[in-house]
């Protein structure tokens, strides 16, 4: 019989690799739009409306509050560390990057309701549980296997 992933819960923090990327894009971001601009100066109003939205993006993607994410063996549930920064949510976690020692995850809620959260995970979050976060994060939930509805009894 296979089982599935642990049960695990763990703390995720903010992670100077993950703020030093996404300063770097939006540094690459910025230097493309310049260069855009410089090839026909009238297009300098949109350059502007363009680099305020990579601002926005940066700020957005770098103020990651700290994170409990928990896998109950069923699903993944979120909550901010503090309460200040909003409610928790329940769903799916998809792998967007794998680093090996690090981790960029995507929260997708549960019936596509709320907004996506973009979560950098290092393995100095939680050492001891790094390994059973890597199993639990590509381990098919029942919600996500299409066999697990056809086969229930009920079905």
């Amino acid at each position: 019989m296979r089982r599935g992933a642990p049960v695990l819960e763990l703390t995720v923090h903010r992670h100077r690799w993950w703020r030093r990327a996404v300063t770097a894009l939006a540094l690459l971001a910025l230097g493309g739009l310049a260069a855009w601009v410089l090839g026909a100066p009238d297009r300098w109003p949109l350059a502007l409306l363009l680099c305020a939205l990579v601002l926005w993006a940066v700020r957005a993607a770098v103020s990651v509050p700290p994170l409990r994410l928990r896998f109950d063996g069923q699903g993944w549930h979120w909550r901010p560390v503090s309460p200040v920064h909003g409610v928790g949510g329940s769903g799916r976690v998809q792998v967007v990057l794998d680093l090996g020692d690090r981790l960029l995850l995507c929260l997708l809620p549960a019936g596509g309701k709320g907004p996506r959260r973009w979560v950098p995970v290092d393995a100095s979050d939680a050492p001891s549980l790094w390994h059973a976060l890597r199993c639990a994060v590509y381990c098919r939930t029942p919600g996500d296997d299409p066999l697990a509805v056809s086969n229930s009894p009920d079905a």
